[in-house]
């Protein structure tokens, strides 16, 4: 992943370059250029590094109005009041429509 980060940060280099000369046909190259070096430092940093281990799920639209997916580790019991739920500084973790979440295909 460095590398295409590292080569994609020097093709960035050159369309500065090219814009500080006035070239503004290359102002859409850098805006994917930037897009596409912040997805693969976020997949670096996270580690997900062989596309063919994951799959990507989008939440659909359960069409129940408004309403927010929890997640929860349901501790194997169907006893809700043993449920735990999965929270990020000290905040439930929720999700929406058109949220999408990167899971681990089974073995």
């Amino acid at each position: 992943m460095e590398k295409a980060i590292k080569y994609l940060e020097e093709r960035r280099g050159q369309i500065v370059g090219y814009l500080q000369n006035g070239e503004k046909n290359y102002l859409s190259d850098l805006q994917e250029i930037d897009k596409s070096i912040c997805w693969l430092k976020k997949i670096e940093e996270l580690n997900l590094e062989i596309v063919q281990k994951y799959d990507i799920v989008e939440l659909p639209d359960m069409q129940t109005g408004y309403s927010e997916f929890r997640i929860m580790n349901d501790c194997e019991t169907d006893d809700i009041s043993q449920w735990v739920e999965l929270t990020k500084d000290n905040y439930p973790v929720t999700m929406t429509l058109g949220d999408i979440l990167i899971i681990s295909k089974p073995k």
